[in-house]
């Protein structure tokens, strides 16, 4: 029932995971509220989840259907996409399960839970480093998909191979049948219906074109055909195919070669080996020093600044999407404000100061404000949250 509901309606399960997000901001005070948002928050995440499963195949198209391979080599990939899959849904779940936990069985369960997870979470990220060699990623931002880049413009339809199977029908059937008798990285070529111009389709989606208007490999664009021959199909077409491309290569990769990261050198290593070990250190020093001692956060600092320095060492050896995910992990060490003990030292009396000057001068801001600091005391007292991997 969802696989058809979320591949029928891929508009409808953008729409809501949203909704689900947008609701706790929107409902009424009471006193379940910071659960129910937490309750709804995690729902949306494993409906992002479940909807970028259940699409991919479908926007792969024809480049779903691997070649035969090794027996190995595919067991080896499929246990690698399953551990990844379980970091994403612990990671999505840690914060409501403590949350839970710390209501109904108290503060000593919710504490085994945490220490349970991020050992488990440490162990299946050196398994990923040291077998796989995957670093600077996060699994949530692997495995989802951005819905709106894979679907058709007109019809809002999932784009399978990057054409559209209700608006560019005859085409699309002309395609799909000539991909599956060929070798679907072969560039075949299929005739529009329209203007009579043979088409390759797999040029397109790499960046070129080769047909009857050029005789050469080139770069075309909606723009370049609309002045060359003005065919609406071959316009629309096109610019479904730039809509979608880097989202369809990206995918494509990862189906047929796996997860891979840039190669592992000696700063990756020991940037990746100090970024994994750090949760547990931290919960360690906790235990010897007390919750509420500043040496446990001193010391996660220090080996957090010294990973992301190591890091950018090796910048140039960084693909893209590792840049960015170096990017995002430096924007994380805002979350210090809001971690014991610096949160009761210094970030809490701050936040009530601003509060009070706000609900002083800005007209109706109490209705918005009324319940923020309580907010933020039941969140912030959440390991989960205080150590989330993403702003």
């Amino acid at each position: 029932m969802m696989d058809s509901f979320v591949t029928n309606n891929p508009q409808l399960a953008l729409w809501s995971e949203r909704i689900l997000k947008l609701l706790p901001n929107v409902v009424p005070a009471f006193e379940y509220q910071y659960e129910l948002g937490e309750a709804l928050s995690t729902v949306a995440s494993g409906l992002r989840m479940v909807t970028s499963a259940k699409l991919v195949p479908k926007v792969l198209g024809s480049s779903s259907t691997s070649r035969p391979e090794d027996d190995t080599v595919q067991h080896s990939r499929a246990t690698q996409k399953k551990l990844i899959q379980a970091l994403a849904i612990i990671e999505s779940l840690q914060t409501l399960v403590e949350m839970a936990l710390k209501k109904g069985r108290g503060r000593k369960a919710a504490r085994a839970f945490v220490v349970l997870i991020e050992v488990s979470k440490m162990a299946t990220r050196l398994f990923l480093l040291l077998k796989y060699g995957n670093h600077t990623y996060h699994p949530e931002t692997v495995l989802s998909l951005n819905v709106p880049d894979v679907l058709c413009a007109d019809c809002n339809g999932v784009l399978q191979s990057c054409l559209c199977p209700n608006c560019d029908e005859a085409f699309f059937a002309a395609f799909a049948e000539s991909d599956s008798a060929h070798d679907p990285t072969s560039n075949t070529a299929v005739q529009c219906p329209d203007c009579q111009v043979k088409v390759h389709v797999h040029s397109l989606i790499n960046g070129g074109e080769k047909g009857q208007r050029t005789g050469v490999t080139v770069r075309m664009t909606a723009d370049d055909v609309e002045q060359s021959s003005g065919c609406r199909l071959c316009v629309a077409r096109i610019r479904r195919i730039e809509k979608s491309r880097g989202t369809y290569l990206r995918l494509k990769h990862v189906h047929q070669q796996g997860l891979k990261s840039s190669g592992l050198t000696q700063y990756t290593l020991a940037s990746e080996a100090l970024d994994t070990a750090r949760p547990c250190l931290h919960l360690l020093l906790q235990r010897l020093f007390g919750r509420k001692s500043w040496i446990p956060l001193v010391a996660s600092f220090i080996l957090e600044v010294l990973s992301t320095y190591i890091r950018a060492q090796g910048w140039k050896h960084l693909t893209p999407e590792e840049k960015k995910e170096h990017s995002a992990r430096l924007r994380l060490l805002l979350l210090y404000l809001i971690r014991t003990p610096v949160w009761e030292a210094v970030t809490r009396k701050q936040l009530v100061v601003i509060i009070g000057f706000i609900r002083n001068y800005v007209p109706l801001a109490r209705l918005f404000t009324g319940g923020v600091v309580d907010y933020a005391d039941t969140m912030v007292d959440l390991h989960s949250f205080q150590w989330q991997t993403r702003l």
